[in-house]
């Protein structure tokens, strides 16, 4: 099977809805809040380009564009980490593309979301800042992360 991006579509929603319910799934979200599909419509009407992951017909994950004064940031998130092992090189072909067509400067991610740490380190993106205990989630204090490319 293959994984290839999708433009995101009205088609693709209920699939959508269906992944932001599962609590590994930190989309841009401080999981695990439980989400109304109007939060996930505003979520994802915040970005300028969202793109689906399939792998073969199955959604897998979402990446996503935006930019903040002169930064472009990138948001990705997978939920079967597994899938990108077992095709890591195809999987890392595809995101370059997309990062380097809008010249994402940095990813922004969590530190309890350990898969997409991995992610970040199959795309070779490196640790350049810690917010720390940015966010209070579990009982407990998390950092958010920002990582660059390392060329």
């Amino acid at each position: 099977m293959l994984i290839e991006l999708k433009k995101m579509e009205d088609i693709f929603l209920k699939e959508v809805f269906t992944l932001f319910q599962n609590e590994n799934f930190y989309f841009d979200t401080k999981r695990p809040n439980s989400l109304s599909e109007g939060n996930i419509k505003s979520i994802l009407h915040q970005f300028k380009d969202i793109r689906t992951i399939f792998y073969g017909t199955e959604l897998i994950g979402l990446v996503a564009f935006k930019e903040k004064f002169d930064n472009r940031f990138m948001t990705i998130s997978i939920s079967d980490i597994n899938v990108i092992y077992n095709n890591c090189k195809k999987f890392k072909s595809i995101i370059l593309e997309y990062v380097n067509k809008y010249k994402v400067s940095f990813v922004r991610m969590y530190s309890f979301d350990k898969e997409g740490l991995l992610i970040a380190d199959i795309l070779n993106f490196k640790t350049e800042l810690i917010l720390k205990e940015h966010i209070y989630k579990q009982n407990k204090y998390h950092d958010l992360l920002i990582l660059s490319q390392d060329d």
